[in-house]
């Protein structure tokens, strides 16, 4: 299972800066989603703010929000380990989000318990992102301006989305026509057919898929050189 999450913090140094909201989705995949969780943090009294990182939320309104907060790093921390086992029981949990490195480093510093719960892999979805733009497939980037927590997890999941359907919801497949072909093939899935070809001993019929390329080309591919990546 998936723990799509995002921070916000009051700057950019896991070890001075404090986060100040936590926003967590548990998913199954991109379409089943098991429940959310969301809180605003109060930062300690010494803790240092980034002045760009301030001039931020205070546009978006968290600052202000903070305010009338009065839960510490520690209780959200308890909250969300509670929350999220109760979902997920023994299933591994990864990590998953936007440059969700970031996140971790932070999640690691003032969130042990939730830290803890965590498998080491992760999927960070601008990575993603970026090896569609380097494989010559790019995708559209889809940005948040609001900079808060929950609008942030709700944009990594549709830049996922975005990646690997398209609007009609058809899958993403990677292909070869050949197995003699070095070079894989990408496109969307239409739907499965056959082929007619002539053998030694006789005619046969074999599956292929059908597949559109993102050029709107369409190609067949035999069905044991397709995978499904969505």
């Amino acid at each position: 299972m998936f723990l799509l999450l995002d921070l916000e913090t009051t700057g950019f140094d896991f070890e001075s800066r404090a986060i100040i909201e936590v926003a967590a989705r548990v998913m199954i995949d991109t379409n089943k989603s098991l429940g959310d969780y969301h809180s605003l943090v109060s930062p300690p009294h010494s803790c240092q703010w980034n002045p760009v990182a301030r001039e931020m939320h205070e546009k978006s309104g968290l600052v202000a929000e903070l305010e009338s907060c009065s839960k510490t790093i520690d209780v959200v921390d308890q909250e969300l380990m509670t929350w999220a086992s109760e979902l997920v029981g023994k299933w591994p949990l990864y990590l998953m989000g936007n440059g969700v490195h970031f996140d971790r480093r932070f999640i690691y510093r003032h969130m042990p318990q939730t830290h803890d719960l965590l498998h080491y892999r992760q999927l960070d979805v601008t990575s993603v992102w970026l090896w569609h733009e380097f494989m010559g497939h790019p995708r559209q980037k889809i940005v948040n301006p609001a900079h808060r927590a929950v609008d942030d997890i709700d944009v990594s999941l549709e830049q996922a989305r975005e990646m690997w359907l398209d609007k009609s919801g058809r899958r993403r497949v990677s292909y070869k026509n050949n197995c003699r072909y070095k070079d894989l093939k990408y496109g969307f899935f239409c739907q499965w057919s056959q082929e007619h070809e002539e053998y030694q001993d006789g005619p046969g019929h074999f599956p292929v898929a059908i597949i559109e390329n993102d050029d709107g080309t369409i190609e067949t591919a035999p069905a044991r050189l397709v995978r499904f990546l969505s």
